[in-house]
């Protein structure tokens, strides 16, 4: 049995304030200092989309104010970056070094991780992204992807950087294929991020996440609306929060709200309170 030293501990996905930073009511640069003044959280997740940049003086300045702030930085979610399970080997290639300059920056920021897409919404028939993980039509996907990943992986060691796959489309929300990625890879800086409410194939978003509990290093405890209560209405969270804090799992728990019946702030504060109220 693994023993439990302590609860996960809560940070803010940048995603949930897309709507706010996209607008200009936040700016990129003061995502840290929303996190921490308005909302009381002292760790956040970047997303390479929503960030000021990549250049050194840029996320100098990031680490700065998330410095005097008090807030760390755990890791950049990285999109738009290219396919890394390609067919073709050059632009998978492509895609792998597009990823190196967030592995910097995630350095730089004194971050943990990236977390990377592996690829294949449009390279792939929806028949083959659907196939089971053994199956002849999904094993050259998979063995492409676990290349790119290696590749990545190898060039982030040097840094302390971990490469995460999240259940987030292509051949990662075919769960069991994207968890076959990973032990392919076969290392220890290449691990999961589950999300509790991402769609998935092959199996519900519970037993999802519990394929993935083992290898991950980052969970996204995402929201969309709640009652009266304050309970998740479209997600069993007591069931996900047993599932995290039955393998032990001590990292981060990533609020990501992704509601629209509340304001991106509101919905921050009760996905806060519910996560605080199960685990405390």
């Amino acid at each position: 049995m693994t023993r439990r030293r302590g609860p996960p501990r809560i940070s803010l996905a940048q995603w949930s304030l897309h709507r706010s930073i996209q607008s200009g009511e936040i700016r990129k640069l003061d995502f840290p200092l929303a996190a921490r003044r308005d909302f009381g959280i002292e760790a956040v997740e970047f997303v390479n989309t929503l960030m000021p940049g990549s250049r050194q003086e840029t996320l100098r300045e990031l680490r700065r104010r998330a410095d005097g702030e008090g807030v760390s930085i755990v890791l950049v979610m990285v999109d738009d970056e290219g396919d890394l399970s390609h067919p073709n080997a050059r632009l998978r290639k492509k895609a792998t070094r597009n990823h190196r300059k967030w592995v910097d920056a995630v350095s730089l920021l004194g971050g943990h991780a990236v977390r990377v897409n592996t690829g294949g919404e449009r390279t792939l028939s929806s028949r083959t992204q659907n196939a089971p993980a053994d199956s002849p039509a999904l094993r050259s996907p998979i063995l492409r992807c676990a290349e790119s990943c290696a590749d990545l992986a190898e060039y982030a060691r040097a840094s302390g950087v971990s490469v995460l796959l999240e259940n987030h489309g292509g051949i990662s929300a075919n769960v069991p294929a994207l968890v076959r990625v990973v032990e392919t890879v076969g290392s220890d800086n290449v691990g999961t991020l589950p999300d509790f409410g991402n769609p998935t194939r092959r199996v519900d978003s519970y037993e999802a996440v519990r394929m993935m509990l083992p290898h991950a290093k980052a969970v996204s405890a995402k929201t969309f609306d709640f009652d009266e209560n304050g309970m998740e209405t479209t997600i069993d969270f007591r069931r996900m929060l047993d599932l995290v804090q039955d393998v032990g799992y001590e990292g981060h728990l990533g609020i990501e709200y992704e509601g629209q019946r509340l304001s991106e702030a509101d919905g921050i504060r009760k996905s806060k309170e519910l996560i605080e109220r199960l685990l405390h």
